[in-house]
């Protein structure tokens, strides 16, 4: 049996704040790697839009990482709560 992991629903679920800055700027990114920006967007004209694909693959995997461990660390936190 294979487990299918949907991360966008996690993170939708359990991130504390799904509005942040950081989840804002990954969709900037993926716009610009897809071809998506629209001119005049905030992917078009942000700090994004002159980085190489690659710098831009690399930043996406970074705040995908920073935007996934605090999904689970609220996970955590709801389902395990450790008492002080």
């Amino acid at each position: 049996m294979d487990f299918i992991f949907d991360e966008q629903s996690f993170i939708e679920r359990y991130h504390p704040d799904y509005n942040c800055n950081e989840i804002a700027y990954i969709d900037d990114i993926a716009k610009l790697l897809n071809g998506e920006a629209e001119e005049g967007d905030a992917a078009s004209t942000g700090e994004f839009a002159d980085w190489s694909e690659e710098d831009l693959e690399r930043e996406m995997a970074i705040l995908q990482r920073s935007v996934l461990q605090e999904a689970f660390r609220h996970y955590l936190d709801l389902k395990y709560p450790i008492e002080d």
